[in-house]
């Protein structure tokens, strides 16, 4: 028995990533997993600075004196690995994998926060480890942004190679479109709960999404989407 949970939410999907380096070169000095970070972030697309966007922030993993990661227990049952991702595009999907599991599993998030009228939000008195950003949805006029998923290590490492407690950095490649009537997202999570069975799901899932009953556009899934 396989058993897979969608769940659709009203929300954007979009690609991004945060400017943020995971490099794999190890820094000279220990991190100091007891010492408390922060993290700035700044909304801005094309000039112009996202106020009112709603930023939800979760812990997902801690991270030893050697920089390694352990996830939290909120997220142990996502089964997403962090050891050895490198690319940008390993990071996505560690971080799409992340937010498709706390918004199907309904985990506690650590702390949320609106941007100012510059774009910007602040988060203070965090624990060192692995930080998983979800942006909500915001118009401004007749256009539409969204922000995909992504993660932030805290601390975070320096060209110096070395750490960093106050970090700040800002979402890469916010999509945005002009509103034209009424529109509505959807977007499809996939989850799987099959313990003991997870060599035996599909390459790919396929969504129809109906309209008046009849099929309107399909989606099709993958483990990287």
């Amino acid at each position: 028995g396989k058993r897979c949970l969608i769940k659709a939410i009203a929300a954007g999907i979009a690609a991004a990533f945060c400017l943020f380096s995971f490099s794999p070169v190890l820094a000279a000095e220990a991190i100091d997993t007891a010492k408390k970070t922060s993290l700035t972030l700044s909304y801005v697309n094309e000039g112009t600075a996202l106020a009112g966007v709603t930023v939800h922030l979760y812990r997902a993993a801690s991270v030893s004196a050697a920089w390694e990661y352990t996830l939290t227990a909120d997220f142990q049952k996502s089964a997403v690995k962090l050891d050895g991702l490198t690319t940008s595009s390993q990071w996505n999907t560690a971080a799409a994998t992340l937010a498709a599991y706390a918004e199907a599993g309904g985990v506690a998030e650590t702390a949320e926060k609106t941007t100012d009228s510059s774009g910007q939000v602040s988060f203070t008195g965090l624990q060192t480890g692995l930080y998983l950003i979800l942006s909500d949805t915001v118009t401004l006029g007749d256009t539409e942004y969204t922000t995909a998923p992504f993660a932030a290590q805290l601390p975070a490492q320096t060209v110096q190679n070395t750490w960093t407690y106050d970090v700040a950095a800002a979402p890469k490649n916010i999509g945005h479109q002009t509103i034209v009537g009424n529109m509505t997202r959807f977007k499809v999570v996939k989850h799987w709960d099959d313990s003991g069975y997870e060599s035996q799901r599909p390459e790919t899932v396929t969504v129809d999404i109906l309209k008046n009953g009849t099929v309107y556009t399909t989606q099709e899934l993958t483990e990287d989407n």
